[in-house]
């Protein structure tokens, strides 16, 4: 596990990827950059209060270019936190497999041809699990859901007019 606290690690640690990235399919050049290229599903998206979920999926883009055999795709969850009173981001948790997105860059780049990008065994129980805990955690999370008809909002005014009775009205009735 990877902890980085405050703009200039992640700053720092994005170099450090853009750096690997240029690794890949040959040697780096300033025509030719390899980068990563994020898509967020909006249905995916799960808000409560401060907090909120998503799921990415990320893949190279200019890899193939350089000379990769394919390009390289991780998929990833996001949990962040912001400030009730500015509405400012405190805190990101970002997850994924950089194992697998490691062998998938090996492979790419014309390694082993025997690597597999997909995940190991042990590596892809390890997600069904986190997977299944993630779920299990949004599921606790929903919010209840309220569907109104509009002909139901008639028919409770008419029932609780006739339960009122003639004698009963409102203050500006008179």
């Amino acid at each position: 596990e990877q902890v980085l606290r405050g703009a200039a690690a992640v700053m720092e640690d994005s170099q450090h990827l853009s750096n690997f990235l240029q690794s890949v399919g040959g040697p780096a050049s300033a025509a030719a950059q390899v980068q990563m290229v994020y898509r967020c599903d909006r249905k995916r998206f799960f808000m409560d209060g401060n907090i909120a979920f998503m799921d990415f999926t990320a893949h190279t883009q200019g890899a193939v270019a350089k000379g990769a055999a394919r390009e390289v795709v991780v998929r990833g969850s996001m949990k962040s936190s912001f400030s009730p009173a500015s509405n400012k981001l405190i805190t990101v948790d970002v997850t994924l497999d950089t194992a697998s997105f490691v062998r998938q860059v090996e492979a790419a780049a014309g390694g082993d041809a025997a690597v597999s990008a997909r995940p190991s065994p042990a590596t892809a129980d390890a997600a069904a699990a986190a997977a299944h805990e993630a779920d299990a955690l949004l599921d606790s999370l929903q919010m209840p859901q309220i569907f109104v008809d509009k002909k139901d909002v008639a028919v409770a005014h008419a029932a609780a007019a006739a339960v009122a009775g003639p004698g009963s009205g409102s203050a500006r009735d008179g």
